[in-house]
Formats: C-alpha cells, structure tokens, sequence
C-alpha cells in the first residue's frame, strides 16, 4: 500500500511540475496603465496569449519613464522587459540608439500583413491616426477643410488643442504653408497668428472635451482616434481632413535586444497583429489598424473610414523632429507663456 502511495504521489508530482512548465512561460510588458492596460488584457492577453500557456506582466510606467528602463538596462545581458508600447517617435530613437531586436516573419508571421507605410525592421505598429480638423457640426459652417480654418477671424477665442499636441501642431503649419512638415521656421508665423487669433490650450486632451460640451471652442485640431471616442461618449462633434494632408500618430510595439522571454515577446506582437485585435482597438479606441487585413464595418467603419480618394497622410520625420524638439520646445514655451 506504501509503495502504491508513493507511487501516485510521484506521479502527482510530475503531473504538477509539467503544468507549472506550462504556466511558467511569462512576457513583460511595459506599457501606459488605465483604459489602455485593460483593453490590452481584455483583446489581446486573456483570447491570444493566455490559450499560449504564456502569462502576460503589465509593467505600468509613462512612456518617458519605459524608455528610460530600456536604456538603463543595456549594459545587461538579460533586461527585465519583453515587450515595450510606445509612440513612434520612441521607437525610433530606441532602434537608432541600438536596444532593439530585430523582426522577422518567420517569428512574428503576421508581419506580412502590416501596411507598407508602417514597416520597420524593429517596429511593430499597433495602430495609427491621423491628426484632423474637429469641430461642432452645428456652429462651425462650412465644415472646415484647412489648417487656415483655425486662422479665420470668425472662431476667435473659440478654437483650440491640448498643449501636449503643439509639435504635431506645428508639423501641420509647416505642411499646409510650405507642403513640407519639415520646415518648422515656416511654420512659426502662423503658429503666432493662430496664438493672436485667441488660441485655447489645455492642460489634458479630455479637458479639450469639456470645453466643447460647454460651448467653449468650436473648431480645432486632434487626432481622429480621440475625436472618435467623444462621440462615442456622446459629444456633437465631427472631424475634417485638411486638403493639405494629416500628420499621423502612430503607435507600435518592440522588443529589446536583450528581453529575457523573446519567444513569447514575438507571440505577443504576432497576437497584437491578429485582425481580432487590430478591430477592436478601433471599435474601443478609435484608432486605425496597422494591416491590410483587418476591413471596418458598421459604426467603426462610418467613424473611422477615410475618404476616397483618401487623404494625403504624413509620418513625421524622426530624425528631423529630434533634432528639433529641445530648441521648438523652448520657443513654444516663449510663445505661450508672454505677458
């Protein structure tokens, strides 16, 4: 009878190490907290990554604060991050500094699938938006179809951003002056007239919400993805593309070069890729997929859709914005805060 007990108790013992094998497989995640955390649970951990046996760790930090664990973890053969979520603008400067893996579809197969515009070789997009014209349908007629809208004597005091936007802000003046976002001196006197013209700037992008529930603004410039969820929250607005063209906000996944979980790191993007995952994102978030197979329907289609022909749509230039961030940065600072 002893021999039998000790018999199942090993067995017992290797059924439980087996399924702790199974369970043991984890990807870290660095990643904003909030809304977006528990859609990224909801869409794509718990119906993707959990069926993998692999168990997702949010590692909740602001985007500054992300980067900064990647940097001053390079010197270490193994880091403590699999996967890290930031703007493009980001990523970027993390691949040209040299922190991040490689991508290849035989990895991540769902590569295959990401728009043209958007690849990279060690960037995944998650998804995009482009920056457009909002306004109140019921006050602001016509529909406005420029960047020179926000100049027009007529929305004085009554057009506005949130301050954090003011760079994409001033690409925009630069497109519409000069065709080009990169000339930025361009763009600068018609950043001061818009100011003159009794520009609004808000301390966060929901408090620009308010503003227009109150009747505050009418008209101004967003991205599209945010637009979407006001609407969604019940708020009368619309969005315009500027026949100019629209910088675009994208956002995408990496890996750096020494995560300690590469292969669930590569499940993890691959799973992000997914349609499923690209949809809902646009259904919850309203932004645009990053893959040519993931068509919108119904109301996300009406919201989101781009017309056609579709509008000219712009990625700004990293290299060209960081090396002009600090001294615009001090300039809009100047600007803004005068008498």
């Amino acid at each position: 009878m002893a021999a039998v007990l000790s018999r199942r108790l090993v067995l017992a013992g290797c059924v439980s190490a087996a399924s702790h094998a199974l369970a043991a497989e984890q990807c870290i995640v660095s990643t904003q907290g909030g809304d977006y955390a528990h859609l990224l649970h909801e869409i794509i951990d718990v119906p993707l990554i959990a069926p993998k046996h692999i168990t997702v760790v949010q590692d909740i930090a602001d985007e500054p604060t992300r980067a900064a664990k990647i940097y001053a973890g390079r010197a270490l053969s193994r880091g403590t991050i699999d996967v890290s979520i930031n703007s493009a603008a980001v990523n970027h400067k993390l691949a040209e500094a040299g922190l991040l893996q490689s991508l290849t579809a035989r990895e991540i197969p769902n590569l295959a699938h990401v728009l043209p515009q958007f690849r990279s070789p060690f960037i995944v997009p998650q998804f995009y938006s482009p920056q457009v014209l909002v306004y109140n349908p019921a006050l602001v007629h016509p529909a406005p179809d420029s960047f020179a809208d926000l100049l027009d004597p007529r929305w004085h005091s009554r057009i506005g951003f949130p301050n954090l936007s003011y760079f994409n802000v001033l690409l925009a003046a630069s497109l519409y002056d000069t065709g080009d976002s990169n000339q930025i001196e361009h763009a600068k006197p018609l950043i001061k007239r818009l100011n003159d013209n009794g520009l609004r700037l808000y301390p966060q992008v929901d408090s620009m919400a308010s503003a227009f529930s109150s009747g505050e603004i009418v008209l101004g410039i967003m991205g599209m993805s945010r637009v979407v969820m006001w609407q969604n929250a019940g708020i009368s607005l619309a969005s315009a593309f500027p026949d100019e063209g629209c910088i675009v906000y994208v956002a995408g996944m990496v890996i750096p070069r020494n995560a300690p979980g590469k292969g669930a790191a590569c499940q993890y993007l691959d799973a992000m890729l997914e349609p499923t995952a690209q949809l809902g994102f646009a259904a919850k978030m309203g932004y645009l997929p990053g893959v040519d197979n993931a068509p919108l329907t119904g109301r996300t289609a009406e919201q989101l859709g781009l017309p056609i022909p579709g509008p000219r749509l712009i990625e700004p230039d990293y290299g060209y914005t960081t090396r002009v961030q600090s001294e615009i940065s001090e300039w809009w600072t100047m600007l803004t805060t005068r008498g």
